[in-house]
């Protein structure tokens, strides 16, 4: 199960959150956001917690996102104590029973409160603090000010007003957050802020060491909110077992749990040798030694870059992510197949599982987007990949017969004139970008080669040996995954849905919305559910 789910507290109202992985899992992970936040705040880095037996929450505090102030007694009410009470209310009534807690910026005093309270011992085995607030204010806040700015909006009473709006500006103006961020959101958070008792936090952090509860503390040295000496004094304080130090090359904000913080999720680019020195060009995100690899193969036309918001959401503990430019796409010259006369679908493939057979993984899950969902089925039926075969997953893929907006027997003879014109810029291929451009919408700045390159590997699609690979896969359980868009105007979703029943797919998701680009458009909740799907993948 993945997606938005609430839990009613004890006075009847909801709190929001938001599942990653599946609900079953023994461990679970409880993301405590800061103050302005939400749980999307953890968006980037939810998904790469979710690894086999382990699943992961992310909490709308009271007040904060979806989650009404209601929910802690309202907003005059609201202060830090009163949100640990419900989140504390909302860990009793959810099933989970081995939690650890993960708090960032203001969401460490939370994690603080909740661990060291003694009804949550059976259920709180760890915390780790990301840029937490510690011990002592930090420079960010202003104590006094803060506790008169927030006594005056309490008096103020409900509803907009002078002193809410001069607090939504202090925050977006000094502090730095969203002008999106609504205005009761940052009047939460100078409650909360306000209401910190640091001498009772000490004190939660001595009961927490005391109960032995594992702690980890990450800080970014160059962190501008909240300096990382409180972060490290913390970690003395709580002796945490695991602390780390982010460098200014690697962490540049506060927001330590977005991708761009990780060694992991920034992309590699590497390469690989092919006879008469071409090189087979391709990205990776994740460590290169993972046990499973999960293998993108790109549209047509298309780089590795379609995955770029997709593919650092893949990428867990035992997970890495390779994206291929496809010959005679992108960094990937076509010479690769002995050039434009002899590029078609098959060439390509034929390339992808000898490159694959050259690298050291040992266990693959092919990903194909578009006209890769033709290439995922050519790559996944080669026997030589199968002792290595995973699963396959396909984004709204090509499928088993050409779309409706095809005329294959007229671009079959088009095809034809125009390999046979050559491979210089002409009539033929001039006509041919313009198709791609002015009726498909694909960028002016996509080369006229890779736009050729594409319409040749559309035109060679042989659907009846991809129907018989596809029956074969099915037939020898290779577990599939297909999504689709109902927007899609480039290849209607009931071309997916049919290959989605001719493979048995475990899976099938339909979006609504998101048009063909969906490892863009719909990465996030991608993310999520891919990852679902792969950890019920047991073969090989």
């Amino acid at each position: 199960m993945n997606g938005n789910a609430t839990v009613a507290l004890p006075n009847g109202h909801e709190l929001h959150y938001t599942l990653y992985g599946p609900s079953t899992a023994p461990t679970t992970f409880v993301l405590i956001h800061g103050s302005p936040g939400s749980g999307r705040d953890f968006k980037y880095l939810a998904p790469l917690l979710v690894v086999d037996g382990a699943n992961a929450i992310a909490l709308d505090l009271p007040g904060f996102g979806r989650t009404s102030a209601k929910a802690a007694g309202g907003l005059w009410m609201l202060d830090g104590n009163q949100i640990a009470r419900a989140v504390m209310d909302a860990l009793t009534l959810l099933p989970h029973r081995h939690c650890v807690l993960v708090g960032h910026s203001m969401g460490g005093h939370t994690t603080l409160q909740i661990a060291a309270n003694p009804r949550m011992a059976s259920i709180v085995h760890g915390l780790a603090l990301l840029n937490c607030a510690g011990l002592r204010a930090h420079k960010a806040r202003w104590p006094r000010l803060e506790m008169l700015l927030s006594s005056t909006m309490r008096l103020a009473g409900r509803g907009s007003n002078p002193v809410t709006r001069l607090n939504h500006s202090i925050y977006v103006n000094q502090l730095g957050f969203s002008k999106k961020t609504p205005e009761f959101d940052c009047a939460s958070a100078l409650y909360r802020a306000a209401s910190a008792d640091y001498a009772k936090l000490t004190r939660n952090a001595e009961a927490i060491v005391a109960r032995r509860v594992p702690a980890y503390v990450a800080v970014a040295l160059d962190d501008r909110v909240i300096e990382a000496e409180v972060g490290l004094e913390l970690a003395d304080a709580l002796k945490a077992q695991v602390v780390k130090e982010h460098k200014p090359t690697i962490s540049q904000l506060h927001f330590l749990p977005g991708p761009k913080q990780s060694f992991h999720t920034r992309p590699i680019h590497a390469t690989l040798p092919f006879p008469k020195d071409q090189l087979l060009h391709y990205t990776r995100w994740g460590a290169p030694t993972a046990a499973t690899t999960i293998v993108c193969l790109h549209g047509a036309p298309g780089t590795f870059a379609d995955f770029q918001y997709l593919a650092p959401l893949l990428v867990a503990n035992d997970v890495n992510v390779l994206a291929f430019d496809l010959p005679g796409n992108g960094r990937t010259s076509v010479g690769i197949v002995g050039g434009l006369f002899y590029v078609d679908a098959k060439s390509i493939a034929d390339i992808i599982v000898e490159a694959l057979l050259q690298l050291p993984h040992k266990r693959y899950i092919l990903l194909g987007h578009s006209m890769g969902g033709h290439a995922t089925l050519q790559v996944a039926s080669a026997s030589s990949l199968a002792p290595r075969l995973a699963g396959i997953a396909l984004l709204n893929p090509t499928g088993l017969r050409a779309p409706r907006r095809a005329r294959p027997r007229l671009e079959y003879w088009f095809g034809v004139a125009m390999r046979y014109a050559g491979d210089n810029t002409d009539y033929f291929t001039k006509w041919n970008r313009s198709i791609y451009v002015d009726k498909f919408k694909f960028s002016d700045d996509i080369p006229t080669d890779d736009f050729t390159v594409a319409f040749y590997r559309m035109v060679t699609a042989d659907y009846e040996n991809l129907r018989i690979q596809a029956e074969a896969l099915a037939r020898r359980g290779v577990p599939a995954f297909v999504a689709v868009a109902n927007d899609d105007r480039v290849i209607e979703s009931a071309i997916g849905t049919d290959l989605a029943t001719v493979l048995r797919a475990s899976t099938l998701k339909t979006y609504q919305k998101g048009g063909h680009n969906i490892p863009k458009t719909q990465a996030e909740d991608l993310g999520s559910v891919i990852n679902a799907w792969r950890l019920t993948i047991t073969t090989p």
